[in-house]
């Protein structure tokens, strides 16, 4: 996990955490890949798709928000973004905006168990299991929710002030000791990503910064 602080902090089970040494690169990002696409997101409602990972297309993402998160599963992409910003694509390729039910920031999204969990500011924390129907959950939390990941069978969401909660089922979450207050902004779950296996051995779940926006 890393924070604004720099602080590297890791879990391989996403309840204890501990502090590490981080040694890998600064620009990891693992992006989702469905329906013989990479897709990415961005600021100005920037959506971009690539079938090899090195040449990218210019998507309409059909809304004017930034967007911050995305996810695949159940053969759907999930973007998110702010102002409550949600889209959906079966291909990457056409996009379609969804009622999110809420107005705040949304910062990430993830799909585990058949569920989309989504992320954001003021303690919102939304779930779908088919990515057109949305439902608010509270996490009992005040901090702003930046990031969240799936792994082993455990939702697990990061925000400011260092929180860190899980859950089994996306609705209900237990808050964990993070062992620092600054900002974690990022989380990811793969014992695969490219060059970060030097410091996250298989199975950990780990945290990279983004910028603010």
């Amino acid at each position: 996990m890393l924070g604004d602080d720099d602080t590297r902090l890791f879990s391989d089970d996403g309840v204890n955490w501990s502090k590490g040494t981080y040694c890998g690169p600064t620009n990891c990002q693992s992006l989702p890949y469905g329906q013989g696409v990479y897709v990415k997101v961005g600021l100005k409602a920037v959506i971009n798709t690539s079938e090899d990972g090195n040449l990218w297309k210019d998507r309409n993402s059909g809304i004017l928000d930034n967007l911050h998160g995305i996810a695949y599963g159940g053969g759907l992409f999930v973007v998110v973004g702010n102002e409550g910003a949600l889209v959906t694509s079966p291909d990457g390729i056409v996009w379609t905006s969804r009622h999110s039910r809420t107005d705040e920031r949304l910062r990430g999204v993830v799909y585990g168990k058949g569920l989309f969990v989504a992320v954001g500011y003021s303690d919102v924390i939304l779930n779908s299991r088919n990515g057109r129907r949305w439902v608010v959950r509270r996490s009992g939390t005040e901090e702003k929710l930046l990031g969240i990941a799936f792994g082993r069978g455990l939702f697990v969401a990061v925000g400011r002030h260092g929180v860190i909660l899980t859950s089994e089922d996306g609705a209900h979450w237990t808050c964990q000791d993070s062992k620092t207050s600054h900002h974690l902004r990022r989380i990811f779950y793969s014992p695969d990503v490219p060059g970060v296996r030097e410091f996250v051995r298989e199975g950990e779940m780990f945290i990279l910064p983004i910028d603010q926006g």
